[in-house]
């Protein structure tokens, strides 16, 4: 919905002349739960990229000195679920480029969808590299899962205040030029004409406006009495 700077503005003024106060996406709590948001999606980046360097070095070691450790198919295994967690947290690290620009929806589709995809393939890594990923399984909610599941808790929490805000901020604004309308007429007027009365509506001109006509109408009356 197209808003006019005018209209937003005044709408502004009176929700703080009637005290209106509720989260917005300038306001503190916005701004805490998006560095909560930063923090948990930061834990999530590192645990993974720690996961990547574990098992690459480990890989390296078993190749390098040709150890009989692991099958060729846990071996192809682990480098799969290497190349997920990386794409991965490519996909969450684009997602902290989205939140700064407040496009939320989707930042909320970059952290969720990966990471749904990031705890299937650690827990899948472990069930069947059990021997090379000896003890993911009880790191895994610690280091994985908790920081994911926080992440994407206050994603929704920052779209619920996005959500609100708009929807409360459009109410009032659809009030106040609903209330203009009836007030001076509007259907006399064009759209275009209409949008540049918005534009430069002021009610204390529109009222001595409206005092000077209605004084221009009894001088008139007097003067043909």
């Amino acid at each position: 919905m197209k808003y006019i700077e005018n209209i937003s503005q005044r709408v502004k003024k009176a929700e703080e002349r009637a005290a209106i106060i509720y989260a917005k996406e300038d306001g503190k709590l916005y701004k805490w739960i998006k560095a909560l948001y930063s923090v948990s999606l930061s834990v999530a980046i590192i645990m993974s990229l720690l996961y990547i360097g574990g098992r690459a070095s480990r890989i390296f070691e078993v190749t390098a000195l040709n150890l009989d450790v692991l099958s060729t198919a846990d071996i192809e295994k682990t480098k799969q679920s290497i190349f997920i967690i990386a794409a991965v947290c490519a996909l969450w690290l684009i997602s902290f480029i989205f939140i700064k620009l407040k496009k939320e929806i989707i930042a909320f589709i970059l952290t969720l969808v990966p990471g749904i995809v990031s705890c299937a393939t650690l827990i899948n890594a472990s069930q069947n590299t059990s021997q090379f990923n000896e003890g993911i399984n009880t790191n895994f909610w610690l280091r994985h899962f908790i920081p994911f599941i926080l992440a994407v808790f206050f994603i929704v929490w920052l779209l619920i205040i996005k959500i609100r805000a708009q929807h409360l901020f459009k109410t009032a604004y659809n009030n106040m030029v609903n209330s203009i309308y009836q007030q001076y007429g509007g259907n006399e007027l064009s759209e275009e004409e209409w949008e540049e009365f918005l534009s430069n509506y002021d009610p204390r001109a529109e009222e001595e406006k409206r005092k000077r006509e209605k004084k221009k109408q009894a001088e008139y009356k007097n003067t043909i009495e």
